[in-house]
């Protein structure tokens, strides 16, 4: 799924993987597979590995659904979204600390459950890998739109500012100067 963000266009991550059929995930697995094993560099290493996860977590879930009758859920709806909260606003970094802490829980053994435990850590790998694929693709955003106003800049071309807010600001303030004046 794709948007129009900021004068760029931008891909959600978090529904990278929604709809497509299991065949297609099948396939995207495997070309995930050809292009790790092509591109040799750690930004793209992650990069690929991330979709891995997300691709495999994914086709787990399609495949679980197949095996449930229509209509229902193999994961009760009121707890995924639950879960999915957990989630919201988290970095990589908390997500993986948060990781860290269940993997205790879970060692520690004692009166829980085991089952959520074990999928609120699964969810929570797959989350640190769309977090990791956002922040990545908001910085290439950011980097490729100051390199477009730059160009523009030293190409002599008026561009929009890069801090349009920070402009705002100031010609508010030149117009109170000049009532002031006035």
């Amino acid at each position: 799924m794709s948007v129009y963000v900021g004068g760029t266009h931008s891909t959600q991550v978090d529904n990278i993987t929604q709809g497509i059929k299991v065949k297609d995930l099948e396939d995207l697995q495997a070309d995930i597979k050809v292009y790790t094993d092509m591109d040799k560099s750690k930004v793209e290493q992650l990069f690929w590995t991330d979709m891995a996860v997300i691709v495999a977590h994914t086709l787990k879930k399609e495949k679980e659904q197949e095996k449930v009758k229509p209509g229902r859920s193999s994961i009760n709806s009121a707890v995924n979204v639950d879960v999915t909260k957990i989630f919201k606003g988290k970095s990589s970094n908390q997500l993986r600390d948060m990781h860290a802490g269940i993997q205790k829980k879970l060692k520690a053994g004692g009166p829980i459950d085991v089952p959520y435990w074990e999928n609120v850590a699964e969810q929570v790998v797959v989350e640190v890998s769309k977090v990791r694929i956002r922040e990545k693709h908001e910085a290439v955003i950011k980097l490729k739109e100051f390199n477009t106003k730059s160009e523009a800049a030293t190409a002599g071309v008026e561009a929009e500012p890069l801090f349009p807010v920070k402009q705002e600001e100031e010609e508010k303030e030149e117009k109170e100067e000049k009532k002031k004046v006035k």
